[in-house]
């Protein structure tokens, strides 16, 4: 795929979900990316499962693990994790008092939640204020490990802001769904605005 390096990951196969998270957490350095966003080039493109898997296996070998729902246009976490959806992130973006109601317990011991909140037409463009800044900074000291999702990279900009504030990005490719084209300008989009771009995951 143009040169990126493709993890195969089948989300009900642990043992993969296991050195999918070994080698991000140690990617190029020995200490790899704290905060990690997974977006997709195109809609329809699932994604959302494995990284609620990958959260489970980062959770369950004793880090701290955050569930970030940045994705403001279309969550699910909340779904997946049978959490509420409000409070979450846009209502912390508009008041950061809101942060210790925002973050939510799961069943799974070490991994906790933040939804995306009450969207309203003022949250998209809050993803760009300096307000996104602190909650990841704020988040950074509490969490091991803080993993994100984004809308689809080519349908709208969110993606593109949120992988400039996030130390690294992942590309979700599906099987028989994801095509070449496609995968290329995703890739260069990320590159346009200078995201550290480590690659992309294959869901089968």
């Amino acid at each position: 795929s143009d040169g990126m390096p493709v993890l195969s990951s089948g989300s009900s196969e642990v043992e993969e979900l296991r050195y999918l998270h070994m080698r991000l957490r140690h990617c190029e350095e020995k200490q790899g990316p704290q905060i990690v966003m997974l977006t997709t080039a195109s809609p329809g493109e699932a994604s959302t499962t494995l990284l609620v898997n990958l959260a489970r296996v980062a959770a369950k070998t004793g880090e701290r693990t955050l569930l970030l729902d940045s994705n403001l246009r279309q969550p699910t976490l909340h779904h997946q994790l049978s959490c509420d959806l409000v409070p979450g992130l846009a209502d912390t973006l508009g008041d950061p008092q809101t942060w210790r109601k925002s973050v939510q317990d799961t069943t799974v011991d070490n991994l906790r939640l933040m939804s995306a909140g009450e969207v309203t037409s003022v949250s998209f463009a809050a993803l760009e204020s300096p307000a996104l800044d602190a909650l990841l900074a704020h988040a950074r000291e509490r969490y091991d490990l803080i993993l994100c999702t984004a809308p689809p990279i080519l349908s709208v900009s969110d993606a593109a802001v949120l992988s400039r504030k996030v130390d690294a990005t992942c590309l979700g490719l599906t099987s028989g769904a994801s095509r070449l084209e496609s995968v290329i300008e995703a890739k260069a989009a990320l590159e346009a605005v200078q995201a550290r771009v480590l690659g992309a995951i294959l869901i089968m």
